[in-house]
C-alpha cells in the first residue's frame, strides 16, 4: 500500500503482483484515520475481493443448473442400473458440498440428501475408481470418464460425479479445550466428518483461482489403492463461504509461490505462501467447467 502525503488528505492505492492496480481514494489526513488504514493492510482488501470474484462460487448459479441439467441421462438408464447385480446408483456433489442422486432436479438445498449418519457412512468410503470398478463399467456401458469416484455401501455400488472434488469442505470450526485438536482448527466435510485445518495443506488452482486444501481420507485411499500420487486426487475444494470467512487471513505475498502471490497470515502476521494446486489435482474432464462472473 502506497500513500502519498497531502496537506489534508491521503491517497491510497492497493496493487498486487499479476493484478491491475486498484483506484486510488481520497481520505480525511487525521492521525484518528492513518494508523487504523495503514493497519487494515491492502491485502486484506484485495485478497477478499479476488477470493469473492475468483473462489469457488464464481459460476452463476442458472450456469451450474444448466450444467446439472446437461449431465442428467433418461429415467431408463437409472432404473436399469438400480435393478441390475450389482446395484448401482448415480450421485453427484456440487460445489457447496451437497449431496444429491443424479437424476434430482432442481439440485438445491431442499432436494439435497441431508442424513448426517448417512453421509459419513457414504464419504468414508469414496475413493477413486479402481481396477474392479472399470470392469463394471466396461461391462455395463458406464462411461469411464464420467464417474472417476465410487462409494461401496454394502453390496451397493455408488458412482460419483462431482463438480469439483469428491469431498467440499463445507464448514470451518474453532476447537475448544475439551476437544482432540484443542487450539486448531477444523474443516468439516459429508455430515460430521473432520480434520485439522492446516495451512501448509492449501494450494490455489491455476484453473479457477478456487482454494483446495489436502484431504486426509482422500490420501489415505490413495495410498491403500497402491495408486501413484499423480493419478489420485488428494485435494478438497474449500467451499466458497468458508473462503470469505476465512479472507481476512489471505492476502498479497511479493514472495509468493504462484503469480498472484497470496499467503495465509497466521495469528502472528507471519505469511505462509500458498502454492499452486499440482496439476495432477485439477478437475478433470468429467467436472464442471469453470465460468468467471457467477456467484
Amino acid at each position: 500500500m502506497r500513500r502519498q502525503m497531502g496537506q489534508k488528505r491521503i491517497r491510497y492505492g492497493w496493487t498486487c503482483p499479476g493484478r491491475k492496480r486498484m483506484p486510488q481514494v481520497e481520505l480525511p489526513a487525521t492521525s484518528c484515520m492513518q494508523q487504523p488504514l495503514v493497519d487494515l493492510r491492502s491485502r486484506r482488501i484485495h485478497s477478499s475481493r479476488y477470493l469473492q470474484q475468483h473462489g469457488n462460487g464464481a459460476s452463476s448459479a442458472s450456469y451450474i443448473d444448466q450444467w446439472f441439467s446437461s449431465i442428467v441421462k433418461p429415467q431408463e438408464f437409472y432404473d436399469a442400473h438400480a435393478n441390475d447385480e450389482p446395484r448401482r446408483y448415480f450421485y453427484n456433489i456440487d460445489l457447496q458440498g451437497r449431496f444429491f442422486l443424479e437424476e434430482t432436479l432442481p439440485k438445491n438445498i431442499a432436494t439435497s440428501i441431508k442424513d448426517t449418519r448417512f453421509l459419513d457412512f457414504f464419504f468414508r468410503r469414496i475413493r477413486s475408481v479402481g481396477t474392479r470398478e472399470l470392469s463394471i463399467m466396461n461391462e455395463c456401458g458406464i462411461a469411464q470418464e464420467e464417474y472417476p469416484f465410487v462409494s461401496w455401501c454394502g453390496k451397493e455400488l455408488n458412482f460419483i460425479r462431482p463438480a469439483a472434488t469428491p469431498i467440499v469442505f463445507h464448514t470451518h470450526e474453532k476447537t475448544n479445550a475439551s476437544q482432540q485438536h484443542s487450539g486448531s482448527s477444523l474443516l468439516i466435510y459429508a455430515g460430521s466428518q473432520a480434520q485439522e485445518f492446516r495451512v501448509a495443506y492449501l494450494a490455489i488452482s491455476q484453473e479457477s483461482g478456487r482454494l483446495y486444501h489436502k484431504c486426509d481420507h482422500l490420501q489415505k485411499a490413495a495410498a491403500k489403492a497402491n495408486a501413484k500420487p499423480e493419478q489420485q486426487q488428494q485435494y478438497a475444494l474449500i467451499r466458497s463461504a468458508v473462503v470469505v470467512a476465512l479472507s481476512d487471513q489471505i492476502g498479497p505475498d511479493d514472495g509468493g509461490e504462484n503469480d498472484e502471490g497470496l499467503a495465509f497470515f497466521t495469528a502472528d502476521d507471519e505469511p505462509h505462501p500458498i502454492p499452486w494446486l499440482p496439476e495432477a489435482a485439477e478437475p478433470g474432464a468429467w467436472a464442471m467447467p469453470f465460468a468467471e462472473g457467477g456467484e
